[in-house]
């Protein structure tokens, strides 16, 4: 599985003034979401749960949302997002799926 290498996550209570990272982010992978059939991308990791052991996290984004998320990459970095769709798309042709930088 790859890693989101150079990707964070945050955390912070509501009413907290501490805020947590935590990277990378150890993997992201097509992913059965638990409980269904449904295929889509994953992003799991684990973090601290304050004090009280380390929670599990597991991000489940279904196809349907594959283009928001598309967007929100060309909103970020136009450049980077189309570069990598195009990798993804070459990959894809040659009939291996890769992650590579």
């Amino acid at each position: 599985m790859p890693t989101l290498s150079r990707s964070s996550v945050w955390r912070g209570g509501s009413l907290g003034r501490h805020v947590y990272q935590q990277t990378p982010l150890p993997s992201v992978d097509a992913q059965v979401r638990p409980g269904t059939s449904a295929v889509g991308a994953s992003v799991s990791f684990q973090m601290p749960a304050g004090g009280q052991g380390t929670s599990d996290i597991q991000v489940w984004i279904a196809p349907a949302d594959f283009d928001a998320l598309a967007l929100a990459m060309i909103m970020a970095n136009s450049k980077a997002a189309l570069r990598a769709f195009g990798k993804a798309l070459i990959s894809e042709a040659e009939g291996r799926p890769t992650f590579e930088d």
